[in-house]
């Protein structure tokens, strides 16, 4: 599976990972956390995107979604 990523992460990581297949978004979160160790703090705060809309940990994911890690922003 293909995800989109930004801000730090994505200068980080570059602009796009890849994992294996997840059938959550639960699972896609504890995937990257495994991936990416030494970035489990950076995931924490963050939110998954499924198909552009905010998904909760239970949300459903089927090929073809598209993913994204939306890190926190702040506005002034």
């Amino acid at each position: 599976m293909h995800i989109h990523l930004f801000a730090s992460h994505k200068e980080q990581f570059g602009p796009t990972v890849e994992l294996p297949d997840c059938a959550t978004v639960a699972e896609l979160a504890s995937a990257l956390a495994q991936h990416y160790p030494d970035a489990r703090p950076l995931w924490a705060v963050c939110r998954i995107a499924v198909n552009q809309a905010f998904a909760d940990e239970g949300s459903r994911i089927v090929p073809g979604d598209e993913l994204a890690v939306i890190p926190p922003v702040s506005g002034g």
